[in-house]
């Protein structure tokens, strides 16, 4: 009878030691999967940063893609990734109707047209190495790996073209009376996208890659600059400037080598914002320059 007790005493412990290790495998398991897909989503919004795309569509999250992790066989601490992620057809039309620099000319940059463009699921392959200090995830090609695939241990459905898109909501008058950046950003897009077209030095500002610098004088000229980080004593030429006199906007330029003559051209604010709506592209734009603008008041 002792001895049945001993062997019972002993099967338990032997059962409640293989439970704890089986819940402490189960719980690092849970972990490492975690850090994968953390790794993951992580990269993704890195590379959706350096990409062509991130003006249309927002990186891969929890949210808006599939994916599916898998062990590798040889390696309980490698893990590969199948990633379904929402990308732009390359069917999808182009339009050329955006300014930009190239050598310091102003040229105009193809992009996709908003109204036209079409979305398709692009599958790809990664690999993680936790063992690795930096986890870092690489991009694998899906047959070089196919035969060390082992186990899956995480899969997610949640690819949804809806929530990948980025919105390109409206620009209102509201917004811009509450934000400075806001306003003067749509003003100086209309400036070097219209305005140039009359006034040739507003061709100046466009798509500046260094931002733009606004200096506002104690007359409420404001005084525009392309570069944000543009100090005021360092810049010789009279700069393109505007007024905002209630609704209404006045554009001006000193002419170079003219004797001192301004040309002036004035519009109302409406006119810019239906300028800026009319199409998803320019208000992505606007809303782009608005974190690239530079206020200051002068004394």
């Amino acid at each position: 009878m002792k001895k049945k007790i001993i062997a019972l005493s002993m099967l338990v412990g032997l059962g409640m030691a293989l439970g704890t290790i089986m819940i402490q495998r189960h719980y690092q398991e849970k972990q490492e999967v975690k850090t994968v897909s953390d790794q993951y989503y992580a990269a993704a919004k890195k590379e959706n940063q350096k990409s062509g795309v991130k003006d249309y569509l927002k990186p891969a999250a929890p949210d808006n893609s599939d994916i599916t992790i898998y062990r590798s066989k040889q390696n309980n601490k490698y893990y590969f990734i199948k990633s379904k992620e929402v990308g732009i057809d390359t069917k999808s039309p182009i339009v050329v109707n955006r300014k930009g620099q190239l050598l310091g000319k102003s040229v105009y940059i193809p992009s996709y047209d908003t109204k036209k463009i079409k979305y398709k699921p692009y599958v790809h392959y990664y690999e993680v190495d936790l063992s690795k200090n930096n986890h870092s995830v690489t991009l694998v090609d899906h047959k070089k790996i196919e035969g060390h695939i082992g186990s899956k241990v995480y899969e997610s459905h949640k690819y949804n073209v809806k929530h990948a898109v980025k919105s390109r909501r409206e620009i209102t008058q509201s917004q811009i009376s509450k934000n400075p950046h806001l306003l003067n950003a749509a003003i100086i897009y209309y400036g070097y996208s219209e305005i140039s077209q009359s006034i040739g030095r507003w061709n100046e500002l466009a798509e500046s890659s260094s931002g733009w610098k606004v200096y506002i004088d104690k007359n409420g000229r404001h005084l525009a600059y392309e570069n944000r980080h543009a100090k005021q004593s360092d810049l010789k030429l009279r700069p393109n400037e505007y007024r905002i006199q209630g609704n209404q906007v006045t554009y001006e330029s000193f002419i170079v080598h003219s004797n001192g003559e301004v040309m002036k051209k004035t519009v109302s604010l409406q006119t810019i914002l239906n300028y800026v709506n009319r199409d998803q592209d320019r208000v992505a734009e606007v809303y782009k320059m608005e974190h690239e603008i530079s206020i200051e008041n002068l004394k």
